[in-house]
């Protein structure tokens, strides 16, 4: 919510003028849908035919190829190894990002390996008092995450494809006194209410809301979240937008 809604996203990147975005879309979302599907088919058909599937996923995939079995442990151990060192590289970019907006730091070796033990040391502790209970942990904690994300997501969307089609200043992305200020109170705004409203409507393991227990722990948070989010950036954003003389970049309804 600093300086611009996308500003933590926002990448100097230029595709060739013909390569149009519908197709980047269709191919993008095609490779993340189909690979997503595969993987959780897989999982859904080993589930009922390996009734201790969910004990030893790993091990139960592994014992179904024989003697070749040794080597589908090497290729699981590296998959995790890949998988934790993207975590590690998304945990370090989201503290990088948050940190850096609040001064002009600079990141070297010596920084970076501070913040990675940091990191490692956090969730070594997370999994440590997690132990014996890690998937209610886990879950609960995405559960978290996602009423954040939620209202968050329906702000940038509405900015980028609503309000300003796409168009925006990279060089003032990055300038604390660029066209964008370095906060905008009116993303901050929405997203707070945004996420308060969602507060009634959650389910959690540690946390059952109101109307939430009403409907018989039914979470609709996600679906009070987009609306919210959505509405209380637009409306405000579009007048400023129209007060600055930036409508032309803004559309209509």
């Amino acid at each position: 919510m600093t300086r611009h809604p996308l500003s933590c996203l926002q990448r100097d990147i230029a595709l060739p003028s013909n390569v149009s975005s519908k197709k980047v879309f269709w191919y993008t979302f095609a490779g993340i849908a189909v690979a997503l599907f595969a993987m959780m088919l897989l999982g859904a058909l080993l589930a009922v035919q390996i009734p201790t599937f969910s004990d030893n996923s790993g091990g139960s995939l592994a014992m179904l190829f024989g003697s070749f079995s040794p080597i589908l442990y090497v290729l699981i151990v590296y998959a995790l190894l890949c998988i934790n060192v993207f975590n590690f590289y998304g945990a370090f970019m989201a503290v990088v990002t948050t940190i850096q907006p609040f001064g002009n730091m600079r990141f070297g070796s010596t920084q970076r390996a501070v913040v990675m033990i940091a990191i490692a040391i956090a969730n070594a502790v997370l999994s440590y008092f997690g132990d014996g209970d890690f998937s209610t942990m886990f879950l609960n904690f995405i559960f978290l995450m996602s009423y954040a994300l939620i209202p968050w997501t329906a702000i940038n969307l509405v900015d980028y494809y609503v309000l300003r089609r796409g168009q925006y200043s990279v060089a003032d992305i990055f300038d604390p006194d660029g066209i964008y200020g370095r906060f905008n109170p009116i993303a901050i705004g929405a997203f707070v209410f945004a996420v308060l409203a969602e507060i009634p409507f959650i389910s959690m393991y540690y946390y059952t809301g109101p109307v939430a227990a009403y409907l018989g722990n039914i979470d609709l948070a996600w679906i009070v979240g987009v609306p919210v989010g959505a509405c209380l950036y637009y409306f405000p954003m579009r007048a400023r937008l129209s007060r600055t003389g930036l409508v032309q970049t803004a559309t209509r309804w």
